[in-house]
């Protein structure tokens, strides 16, 4: 066998193995306009408002029974297992379950800390990876399409 036969089997066993060390989170990043059409035509799409609970309560996005706020702080600081918990899971796994089957389009102020969180739950989460939707420019690209809020 010279050294040439062996590249073959190398390349290949990179290729098998890349996939596993370099595995990407995915989510995807879309419009108001796209996130609206998803809302209005969807029954299984939730719109997650990741900002604090103070700032749902004010203003945000209008979409009757299909708006939810889970504080990015939340997400965040329970991705791993929550200490305690007898079954280990994280938060992240606990909105799986909630979630199963759903679309979820994430969303803030300006779309930057939700698509941080997209990341992270597409990352961390047993979720689909096409389940997970960042909202680009967050509730207020939403307000600027002309989208209904709520205001409180």
């Amino acid at each position: 066998m010279n050294k040439y036969s062996i590249i073959p089997t190398f390349v290949i066993l990179f290729l098998l193995i890349c996939p596993i060390v370099t595995s990407v989170p995915h989510y995807t990043n879309i419009t108001a306009e796209e996130a609206y059409k998803m809302g209005i035509s969807n029954k299984d799409i939730i719109f997650i408002d990741i900002r604090e609970y103070k700032s749902f309560l004010k203003e945000r996005i209008q979409m009757p029974d299909k708006v939810k706020c889970i504080p990015y702080y939340l997400i965040f600081r329970y991705k791993d297992p929550i200490p305690g918990n007898p079954d280990r899971s994280s938060i992240i796994d606990i909105f799986g379950v909630m979630l199963k089957n759903k679309n979820v389009i994430l969303y803030c102020n300006i779309g930057k800390t939700s698509e941080f969180i997209a990341y992270v739950v597409s990352k961390y989460s047993t979720w689909e990876d096409d389940h997970v939707y960042n909202l680009i420019g967050g509730i207020e690209a939403w307000k600027e399409a002309g989208y209904p809020v709520q205001n409180l």
